[in-house]
């Protein structure tokens, strides 16, 4: 090495005065705002919308994941069909009928067997307008999921080797 740091790499010993605790991660819950998660759509018919909830960023090794699950929607008229179906690796984890109120308040949970580092949540929403037809197919429904959508974790102690940081 021919930089001024050549003293340093070759030194023969190495000393701690004073170890540095580890940092914990305090964002528990975390809205999908802080994960960067967002997600809308203007549709008739069926529509998916997928979130990578990404483990590194929730502080450790999720065994479980509490989801509230917001979202504003143009509100169902009477006669028609809407719903929101939430489902990660296949497994259904929560339904609802969408009504006239245009709010989603859906709380579900991720269990450990379904989670990942990368835990892909899949959102199917439909809406058949009232008397659905090739006459109805202009009536749309905008949904936006909210980015106040929390997200808690219950992490394994320990994490992955004794550090509680890395899944």
């Amino acid at each position: 090495l021919s930089s001024t740091m050549a003293k340093l790499v070759q030194t023969t010993s190495a000393a701690v005065l004073k170890p540095l605790l580890a940092p914990t991660v305090q964002l528990n819950p975390v809205t999908f705002n802080q994960l960067g998660l967002s997600g809308a759509s203007t549709f008739s018919g069926q529509q998916q919308l997928s979130f990578a909830i990404d483990e590194t960023r929730l502080g450790g090794v999720a065994t479980s994941m509490a989801v509230v699950l917001k979202a504003a929607y143009s509100p169902v008229e009477t006669g028609a069909k809407a719903t929101a179906q939430v489902s990660v690796g296949g497994v259904t984890l929560a339904t609802q009928q969408l009504d006239g109120s245009g709010t989603l308040n859906l709380p579900l949970t991720i269990p450990g067997p379904v989670i990942r580092r990368s835990t892909v949540v899949l959102l199917t929403v439909t809406y058949f307008p009232a008397g659905f037809s090739c006459h109805s197919a202009g009536r749309t429904m905008n949904f936006t999921v909210d980015p106040r959508s929390t997200i808690q974790v219950t992490n394994t102690p320990g994490g992955t080797g004794g550090f509680p940081g890395l899944p």
